[in-house]
């Protein structure tokens, strides 16, 4: 099939199975683990079903163009020619409205996902319907997201992504939608794959992967499937972009002669195990056992902005030349979960199901030292911090339907309960990462000065800093499903939920769907939402240096807790959530059954959103935090729900399936545009009233409105005659702008940019497959940033980037399935 396409678009035919499909969600969805995978996964791969969709519904017999809402299905065939070794990657080359910017990796080494042009926090994701924990810390654009690759492309049955408001089915952060993965449930059979590949710029640069899966079969017609991923990459390097500011005394010629030392990469240089198996169990005729088990193990290195000589982050003894720090980011992660599913022809069917996940970030990094400590400083620091974010749950779900004489159709009906604890918690970096060890600097322009405090590079957590916070989640959930007469579908869903940390909500969602004729479709919902606040928003607290945009300038920052004296004292309040309105109207059209067009357009109202304050100075802020304790810091950050938006957008997606002499061949086109603007911000409190302090500024609003690109362009192409095949996959990303943060004149609009994959693949037998590729086959690359917009002058690109700017990777692989 051609790029995130469905698979088949003929009419669902429900003798074509002889499995039944089961119910098992956190909000009572049918889950494809649930599908023997000896029927319906084999016909889907056949072409010979329309794919049925479980996320958004909780009736068995939906497929992606008779869905109320717009679903796209990425099958795992898709995945595993793309040449893509990550899930984000695969899900930003194969879906429209996703999107990954480059800068996830930043902070922590976890790259964020986002749709329709929202932030990375107000997007849910599942795996086999259960809600996924978060990581431990925050991501691009401040959020607090899921891990997408901590789950191996090798466990992969399909992914559904659901485009549309769903919190009055999901609860928090589905307000753009929800994506869910769905796991191999294979009782035999298993693949082995392999793929290595270079970089064009720089041909020691490469990329390696290893991947595969088994199956086993389990009493009662069960499966346990095992399935692992291990994948390498060292990206290419580039130089600084102006050599003459690495050094603050000016010497060009002396920066120019070191200039093959100093180089700068995003994404980072990575390493990383995933492991994962899912299995079942059947008890009796009626009662099935059920159970997951993942855990990643993953290493980023990124390389820091140069320390020149003579900077007050160097000590000249250790590092005469000067050094460019590498921080190192240890990802752990691990998730639990066990159920047991008990149905009835008569009474429905009854899920229940505990889960436990956690994520623990930490970051070392070297060479590097805390000039405080003068020569006796230590040249790397194995921890920086160390940063846990776990959740534990137990759901309760009830799906029934019920035959009534004045419905078309079976009155599908479901409730829930469920409970969450989530738990998240910092510890400081070592002593010497962040502590003051009394040495001035001994010579120079600034000799007698106090040096810069903490590890360069990245400076330790404070003990002030470190938070331990936690919060309990009681939500209930009902939903009912029904056809008033043949072409008419209407769902209905009420949810409430208590935080006791953020008080509680109430949201409900209507949806519709009317066929005119079996061409031609109209589905539209309304639904109400919310997002509850982070834990690592609300207890966000940091002591350290930033670098100023545009200058080879540091600043001292504190990122200051929302229940902290400081930030109160600047007009904090304790985080409520997010309110949504999401409103989706879609015309679907089947002229043919080899051909499909839907075209969905969408509006969604986010109130009381969460954003980081621009980094607020001034007399008032510098007295305020003097009397903390920190005389020395310049600037002070917070969270708020500071601003109103509304996004518009439109989503639109066709395909065509063409039987040709020369083999078979599958297009898809799909286009999608979303633009955020803001509709209010939340007035300065009284106490700020004439000190100048913007707690909303211009930094903070071109986040929202402009950091995502405005639109994104998809077009695939699969083709297959005999053991031959290609996959052809054009993305154009649109334009997307970042502001400076102090001078309009220097905001930055960077280009839309091209990018090309192709693998072209042989079977050499039913089992072992050979494959060519290239990704970013025409070695594209995003606008460079202008001299305003480097960070210390040795940035060529932007963290926004959504494609990146590795440039061209040219690739073989190999499958083989036993």
């Amino acid at each position: 099939m051609s790029a995130f396409s469905y698979i088949g678009s003929r009419k669902f035919q429900l003798t074509a199975l002889s499995a039944f499909i089961a119910f098992n969600s956190t909000n009572g969805f049918a889950a494809a683990t649930d599908i023997q995978p000896a029927t319906l996964a084999d016909y889907a791969r056949a072409g010979s079903i329309e794919e049925i969709v479980v996320t958004g519904t909780s009736r068995s017999d939906v497929t992606p163009l008779t869905s109320s809402a717009p679903v796209d299905v990425v099958q795992s065939d898709l995945i595993e020619k793309g040449g893509v070794t990550r899930l984000n990657e695969a899900l930003q080359k194969l879906a429209p409205s996703f999107n990954s910017p480059t800068g996830g990796f930043v902070n922590n080494g976890v790259k964020a996902a986002t749709l329709r042009g929202l932030s990375a926090d107000q997007v849910l994701v599942l795996v086999n319907g259960k809600r996924r924990h978060t990581i431990a810390g925050l991501s691009a654009n401040n959020a607090q997201p899921v891990d997408l690759n901590t789950i191996p492309l090798s466990a992969i049955d399909h992914i559904e992504v659901l485009r549309d408001g769903a919190s009055a089915q999901y609860g928090s952060d589905a307000v753009a939608g929800v994506i869910n993965v769905v796991l191999k449930g294979e009782a035999e059979g298993g693949n082995l794959s392999a793929q290595y590949g270079q970089f064009k710029a720089d041909s020691d640069k490469f990329g390696a992967s290893i991947s595969g899966w088994k199956g086993f079969e389990l009493p009662g017609d069960g499966f346990l499937t095992l399935a692992f991923d291990r994948y390498s990459e060292r990206p290419p390097l580039s130089g600084p972009a102006d050599p003459r500011q690495w050094y603050f005394d000016g010497d060009a010629r002396e920066a120019t002669a070191r200039k093959d030392r100093v180089q700068w990469a995003q994404p980072p240089n990575r390493d990383t195990y995933n492991l994962l198996a899912n299995a079942e169990i059947g008890i009796t005729d009626a009662v099935t056992t059920y159970g997951s088990l993942s855990y990643t193990d993953s290493e980023n290195e990124s390389r820091q902005n140069f320390i020149p000589p003579n900077d007050k982050g160097n000590v000249r003894e250790l590092f005469p030349d000067g050094y460019q720090p590498v921080a190192t980011y240890k990802n752990r992660d691990f998730s639990a979960l066990g159920g047991v599913r008990f149905i009835d022809d008569e009474f429905g069917k009854l899920d229940f199901s505990l889960s436990y996940g956690w994520n623990k970030l930490g970051q070392g990094v070297g060479p590097s030292v805390n000039p405080t400590f003068g020569a006796d400083s230590p040249t790397s620091f194995d921890r920086l911090f160390s940063r846990k974010n776990s959740s534990v749950g137990a759901n309760l779900d009830y799906v029934t339907e019920i035959e009534l004489p004045a419905l078309d159709s079976p009155l599908a009906l479901t409730a829930g309960v469920a409970y969450r604890k989530d738990h998240y918690k910092t510890k400081a970096g070592t002593y010497e990462t962040w502590a003051n060890g009394g040495v001035l600097i001994p010579d120079g322009p600034n000799a007698g000065q106090v040096p810069l405090i903490g590890s360069r590079g990245n400076t330790g957590l404070y003990p002030q800093d470190a938070v331990d916070l936690s919060r309990e989640v009681v939500s209930a959930y009902a939903s009912a499903e029904f056809s008033p007469f043949e072409r008419l579908d209407i769902g209905l869903t009420a949810r409430y939920d208590d935080y006791n940390d953020a008080g509680s909500t109430t949201n409900g969602k209507v949806s519709a769907r009317y066929e005119f004729s079996d061409a031609v479709a109209l589905r539209a919902s309304v639904s109400s939402g919310f997002r509850a606040p982070a834990l690592a928003q609300s207890g966000y607290a940091y002591t350290g240096l930033s670098t100023q945009v545009g200058t080879i300038n540091f600043t001292s920052t504190r990122g200051l807790p929302v229940d902290s004296p400081e930030a109160r004292a600047l007009g904090a309040k304790a985080l409520t959530p997010e309110e949504s309105l999401d409103y989706s109207v879609g015309l679907v059209i089947t002229p043919t059954a080899n051909a499909s067009l839907t075209i969905d357009a969408y509006q969604i109202d986010i109130d009381d959103r969460i954003v980081l304050t621009d980094a607020l100075g001034g007399p008032l802020v510098n007295s305020i935090l003097t009397s903390a304790g920190f005389p020395d810091i310049q600037f002070a950050q917070f969270f708020i729900n500071g601003v109103d938006t509304k996004t518009r957008g439109v989503d639109i997606v066709g395909k065509y399936e063409w039987d040709l002499d020369a083999g078979n061949l599958d297009l898809t086109v799909a286009y999608s545009r979303a633009k955020t603007e803001i509709e209010g911000v939340a007035a300065n409190p009284s106490q700020l009233q004439g000190s100048g302090v913007v707690l909303v500024g211009r930094q903070t609003r071109a986040i929202i409105e402009d950091y995502a690109p405005e639109d994104k362009l998809v077009v695939g192409a699969s083709w297959q005659q005999a053991r031959w095949d290609a996959a052809l996959n054009v993305v154009r990303y649109g334009e997307f702008s970042i502001a400076h943060p102090s001078n309009g004149r220097f905001d930055q609009t960077y280009g839309a940019q091209w990018v090309t994959d192709l693998e072209v693949g042989y079977s050499f037998t039913d089992a072992l497959r050979i494959g060519l590729g290239a990704r970013n086959l025409f070695d594209t690359h995003p606008d460079k940033q202008i001299p305003e917009q480097r960070t210390l002058g040795q940035t060529y690109y932007s963290a926004a980037s959504p494609a990146g700017y590795n440039g061209a990777f040219y690739y073989v692989n190999a499958s083989y399935n036993f």
